[in-house]
């Protein structure tokens, strides 16, 4: 499907700067609108939000005061044409719930931890909001998409990631189709097929994963990207509850959604 529309959530830590750079590579690449949006909870104006105010869509380019998620959005988006700064009043995953609807994708940063605000924000813009979830890496890559690894599992999780990928690996210079040797359900084959079908050529890669814990598997899938020179990842994902934790995820997703060391596009 093609990917027109993203969005990202800041909050206002140190990583923002660097997971908005990952947001712009990816709507730059794909020549998609991105929306970058500034919750701030304020007790205040909370009633306006839920008796039916709208979010205040400022332009990119307009004086105002800056919070330092405003600085990095004036300086890391000043050469996209269609970017525009958001801001909402209310806090991170309310946010997420309420304005991340109608977006191809929700742009996040990768998290420190399982548990916590952003792994509820996280749940959230995974499990409610029915788009897929780019979860950056810590530090803004100098490319994006151009060396995409899938995971295969043979889950529909798996062939809803891939449909939701298409765009992104029809772009691509090298995609690898990487699957658990140990895994009956997942031969490369059918999902060569389909991507074939697609116009992307594709690499089968595998690793032998019978002998491994659910964490160990999420490790040997990071050194498989890592030993492939992959920048970007795609997999399906695990859950189906809204939590503060990661509970919701299986434990190969919760260790590659904290460790991964590169952009990570999950679907559930």
């Amino acid at each position: 499907m093609p990917m027109k529309r993203l969005a990202i959530f800041l909050d206002g830590d140190a990583d923002d700067r660097d997971a908005l750079a990952s947001a712009a590579l990816l709507a730059e690449g794909l020549q998609a609108h991105l929306d970058v949006y500034r919750p701030a909870f304020d007790r205040s104006i909370l009633g306006a939000l839920i008796s039916g105010g709208d979010a205040l869509v400022l332009d990119p380019r307009a004086d105002g005061a800056d919070d330092g998620g405003r600085a990095a959005f004036e300086a890391t988006c000043a050469t996209l044409p269609h970017a525009r700064w958001i801001e909402v009043p209310d806090a991170l995953d309310y946010a997420i719930h309420h304005f991340g609807m109608l977006y191809d994708a929700i742009v996040v940063a990768r998290l420190a931890e399982e548990q916590g605000p952003h792994a509820g924000a996280f749940n959230t813009a995974l499990f409610e909001v029915g788009a897929p979830v780019l979860v950056t890496p810590p530090l803004a890559p100098a490319r994006l998409g151009r060396h995409v690894a899938l995971v295969w599992t043979g889950t529909p999780q798996s062939a809803r990631a891939m449909r939701s990928a298409v765009a992104l690996l029809q772009r691509a210079d090298e995609v690898h189709v990487l699957t658990n040797s140990a895994n009956d359900l997942a031969a490369p084959g059918e999902a060569l097929d389909y991507l074939a079908v697609q116009g992307v050529r594709a690499n089968a890669l595998s690793f032998d994963g019978a002998s491994l814990t659910a964490r160990g598997r999420g490790r040997a899938i990071i050194e498989a990207v890592r030993g492939v020179g992959a920048d970007f990842m795609v997999m399906g994902a695990f859950g189906e509850q809204r939590t503060d934790a990661l509970f919701g995820l299986g434990r190969t997703t919760r260790k590659l959604v904290t460790a991964a060391p590169v952009a990570l596009l999950l679907q559930s």
